[in-house]
């Protein structure tokens, strides 16, 4: 009888957490030694690779194989053959005891995985090794008795149910049903304001016989905590108001590790901090509450930096930018910026000023002088805004703003005028991407809407409208391949066509929008040939995007859409199409992009291809 009192058939199993996950690592089993016929085969084949693939089969259901070949190494490591057969040989067998864990990690305790790798030159109908898991998996045992364990219980502390926590009499034994009742056990105390719950030893005893297994999960809840304002270190050179406005708490509220987690992620979100550490303190104050003390590791405050790029119509351009962050102590971004080709000069400057009305928003100003000089204008001007900008949640904000821009535009059909433009911009943007210049999966949403009134021309008044989204599908890991996608519309009304200043009118074609046309010519055009814009824009983009390497990835792509002199877009005109493939160089700021693209139907004018050389993604 063991100490349990249970029979010489039960044995205490080791720990879940290391005996039965199915991504423990295992030890490699010593091979034996290999037979004449597999000192042949490795004369034949070693030093060079030796490709195979990987089957499952047995008494095993379509779910279970599925697993099984997802923890597979050997499956894994298809693409990565080995020199010789005999290596292949030791993957096989290493594989078998892995995949024996993961049929433990399923309640499987007596299953048996037997490795069986037959050399290419046996299998007439394929040039392939074949390494072949024969799977016998026994009986899957279930839960008996079932406990929870509260050592040190205080304050009339009361567990969860074992059904609340997914542990149930009867059912199917697995690893990771155990592992998740108990982190989900640590999770509800800490949840109820015990910071320092931490969990005991888990104790699991399978019996063979009955083919059972009973779990006792054990937990140190510790009192329930009051949290005292939190205090700072590592950083004086930013205000202690400024950093305390981001505390999510106020003192004397209970502990919650969420409050915690998302103040330490908003602290590193204003990009002053590489990293911000959460300590509670051993003891609390005299009032009761415990401290709270914030750790802080200093970012550098400056950054400089620069692009080049190359477009056929744009020749090339570059941009350069200076910021400071913490420019009067509060987490002021301030920015200095220039950017220029041969078709757009700009340079200008912005400053946000974060928690303006609270944690939540900013101020917004900038300042910038431009000149253009395309096909459908040119012009000179200067503009200045002041805007609020509003955080609903970390993927989802709102700005108002309030701008003027004074301009000198020499329009090809209506000449040369002046323009004083006073606008106030509405923007919504939503972006659940996973990254700023080569998102895999999520999606991204944008409306604008701006009322324009020009104060020098009173009787000149538009409204411009702009909606655009995109949204990334990641439909294949090895290889890694994405499709992406992108859609715009817009429409300009309260005034026609050419009383709108040509800077504000919309125009397709080019780079940042349909790839292969040249830019500004997917657009109504005058009796010479040269653009004059619209009302009205509608883009689209598909591309396929397929990652060779970790740094080398290719694109297929088509773009289409136009711009139309009406308001809303009555398709009168014709659509135009690029389309075109390019090369991606991962880097880690993001992809180095080289597209090229031809317009189909060409048209009198239009290049034979265009070349698109810059940093991030199309879209």
């Amino acid at each position: 009888m063991s100490g349990h009192g249970r029979p010489r058939a039960r044995s205490t199993a080791r720990r879940v957490a290391a005996a039965l996950l199915a991504v423990a690592a295992v030890s490699a089993c010593a091979a034996d030694g290999p037979t004449e016929l597999e000192n042949a085969a490795a004369a034949q084949l070693s030093g060079d690779p030796v490709p195979y693939e990987v089957r499952v089969s047995g008494n095993v259901d379509e779910e279970l194989q599925a697993f099984l070949e997802s923890v597979s190494e050997a499956k894994a490591d298809e693409g990565d053959p080995p020199r010789s057969f005999l290596a292949l040989r030791r993957r096989g067998r290493t594989d078998a005891d892995r995949l024996k864990q993961a049929l433990a990690s399923k309640g499987y305790y007596d299953g048996a995985v037997v490795a069986d790798v037959t050399a290419a030159p046996g299998r007439p109908d394929t040039d392939l090794a074949l390494v072949q898991f024969e799977v016998t998996t026994g009986p899957a045992y279930r839960f008996a008795a079932l406990q929870i364990d509260v050592q040190a219980p205080d304050d009339g502390y009361v567990p969860p149910s074992l059904d609340g926590l997914g542990l149930v009499r009867g059912e199917t034994a697995a690893a990771e049903t155990v592992l998740t009742a108990e982190q989900s056990l640590l999770e509800r105390a800490l949840d109820g304001g015990r910071a320092r719950a931490a969990l005991g030893e888990r104790e699991t005893i399978i019996d063979r016989d009955t083919k059972t297994m009973d779990v006792t999960l054990r937990i140190a809840p510790g009192p329930v905590v009051e949290l005292a304002a939190p205090t700072f270190t590592g950083d004086d050179s930013v205000d202690p108001a400024y950093l305390a406005s981001y505390a999510k708490w106020e003192a004397g509220e209970t502990y919650n590790p969420d409050l915690i987690r998302d103040m330490r992620r908003d602290l590193v979100g204003t990009q002053l901090f590489t990293s911000a550490t959460v300590e509670l303190a051993d003891e609390p104050g005299p009032d009761g509450r415990v401290p709270v003390i914030i750790s802080l590791d200093k970012r550098a405050r400056r950054t400089v930096s620069a692009g080049v790029r190359y477009q056929t119509d744009g020749g090339p351009g570059g941009s350069v930018s200076w910021e400071h962050r913490n420019l009067f102590g509060a987490g002021e971004r301030f920015r200095i910026s220039a950017d220029a080709d041969l078709l757009r000069q700009f340079f200008g400057a912005d400053l946000r000023k974060p928690n303006i009305l609270g944690r939540d928003s900013a101020l917004l100003a900038d300042a910038s002088i431009e000149r253009q000089d395309t096909d459908a204008f040119k012009s000179n001007s200067a503009t200045a805004g002041v805007g609020l900008e509003y955080s609903f949640s970390t993927v989802l904000n709102a700005t108002l703003g309030l701008r003027y821009r004074a301009s000198d535009v020499d329009d090809n059909v209506t000449g040369r005028e002046q323009f004083d433009l006073l606008s106030v911009p509405a923007v919504l943007r939503y972006d659940g991407t996973d990254s700023l210049l080569n998102p895999q999966h999520g999606a991204r949403l944008s409306g604008e809407f701006t009322p324009f009134w020009d104060v020098r021309k009173t009787d000149l008044q538009f409204n411009r409208m702009l909606v655009e989204g995109s949204t990334y599908l990641k439909v294949s890991r090895a290889p890694n391949v994405v499709l992406a996608f992108r859609a715009a519309y817009g429409s300009i009304f309260g005034a026609d066509t050419l009383s709108i200043p040509a800077t504000e009118r919309f125009y397709a074609g080019g780079g940042g929008s349909i790839r292969g046309i040249p830019y500004q010519r997917a657009s109504p055009l005058d009796a010479n040939g040269d653009p004059i814009g619209g009302r009205s824009l509608i883009e689209f983009s598909t591309e396929i995007r397929y990652d060779f390497t970790e740094t080398i990835g290719a694109v297929a792509f088509v773009d289409g859409g136009a711009a139309f002199d009406q308001p809303v877009a009555d398709f009168e005109d014709d659509l135009r199409f690029g389309t075109g493939v390019g090369l991606r160089y991962y880097t880690p700021v993001g992809p180095l992009r080289a597209d090229v693209a031809v317009p189909v139907d060409r048209r009198s004018g239009d290049d034979a291809f265009q070349l698109y050389i810059s940093l991030g993604q199309a879209f």
